[in-house]
């Protein structure tokens, strides 16, 4: 019977005059469709419901998420601003980016933190968001840990990391090898200068310097003296290295910057549509369920530990929802077309091994 009901779906390439009601009634088969599959934490591609929207229809969309966001229970900002009692034990494990995650008090709690306005339904909080409450439950961010920030650009993640007492090594490409690619253009290089890093004022200018260092590193040449961290962290950046296997052996060379048993969060894209074709180029590749699963077996197999993947795609409207070029990132930007591909963020949690 599932499988039946599968095969009448089919991907949705032009949908510029749907209404708000066929988004509601495509959300409402998703429910029923997860609801008869046995474990829904397990989904494949074909369960992906997209929706290709023109702005009337992205307007229609914000509205009724409007009232939706309006009807969740927020803690008060003096409550989240001054305590940090936040769910125990984990909450986070390996996980695609999803609507429900931003809707919850942890990402009310670091967006305040990270100075940064809500709601923001943009993969790139979730992945800041993903990082800090991954790195927090742990115990990592704490007074005298040491984290590294591969690939920085100009985030903020360092600025974060100093004000819990974190002592940051900032990483980015040499300038020149920037140039080249484009990122200082963009705003996603810091080119060396620490200041950059520090636009959100998160902590004060002394215990900033004090705290965080920079280096240049290319994340396809870790250099060997890195060594000894608590915890590594980037956010998006490695799938730019040149290729799927370049990306892929970033994140196990990260873990030699590692003290035994440290934790490595790398957050990349990923396609949701197919499992077999896929972009890979020498500027951006989109990694498939098929690769992420293979990266997980030979981590695993040299002895490391990857917290189980959750592979649930979400069933908020806004994971229903991919943006198309030109993209607006100040509204519903959790999913997007990448070339022919729509694509979200994932997140890895990796353990390193002990000995």
């Amino acid at each position: 019977m599932i499988k039946k009901y599968l095969d009448k779906i089919n991907f949705i390439e032009d949908a510029t005059r749907e209404s708000c009601e066929r988004l509601r009634q495509i959300e409402k088969k998703s429910k029923e469709l997860k609801e008869s599959i046995a474990n829904p934490k397990i989904m494949n591609n074909n369960d992906l419901f997209a929706i290709y929207a023109d702005n009337n229809l992205k307007e229609q969309c914000m509205e009724e998420l409007s009232c939706q966001y309006s009807a969740i229970p927020k803690t008060e900002w003096k409550d989240i601003n001054n305590r940090i009692d936040l769910p125990r034990p984990y909450s986070c494990t390996s996980m695609i980016c999803n609507q429900e995650f931003l809707d919850s008090p942890i990402s009310q709690y670091w967006n305040k933190k990270m100075k940064e306005g809500l709601p923001a339904y943009h993969r790139k909080r979730w992945e800041l968001v993903y990082i800090c409450q991954s790195l927090w439950e742990r115990g990592y961010l704490e007074d005298g840990k040491k984290g590294i920030v591969f690939g920085v650009g100009e985030e903020h993640l360092p600025d974060l990391f100093a004000s819990f007492g974190c002592h940051i090594l900032a990483t980015d490409l040499n300038l020149n090898e920037s140039a080249a690619k484009g990122w200082i253009d963009t705003n996603q290089n810091a080119a060396g200068d620490l200041e950059k890093l520090r636009h959100k004022k998160i902590c004060d200018r002394q215990t900033f310097y004090s705290r965080v260092t920079y280096r240049d590193v290319n994340m396809n040449d870790i250099p060997n003296d890195i060594t000894g961290y608590d915890f590594c962290c980037s956010t998006c950046a490695l799938e730019h290295l040149g290729s799927l296997r370049h990306g892929m052996d970033f994140i196990k060379n990260s873990l030699n910057t590692l003290k035994p048993g440290g934790t490595a969060v790398h957050t990349t894209e990923y396609n949701l549509y197919s499992n077999e074709d896929t972009l890979e180029t020498e500027g951006l590749s989109l990694y498939r369920r098929k690769d992420i699963e293979q990266l997980i077996k030979e981590l695993s197999d040299e002895g490391h530990y990857v917290y189980p993947m959750d592979w649930h795609l979400g069933t908020g409207i806004v994971d229903h929802f991919i943006d198309l070029p030109p993209y607006d990132r100040k509204t519903m930007h959790l999913r997007l077309a990448i070339d022919r591909f729509p694509c979200t963020s994932i997140g890895l949690i990796i353990r390193k091994r002990q000995s």
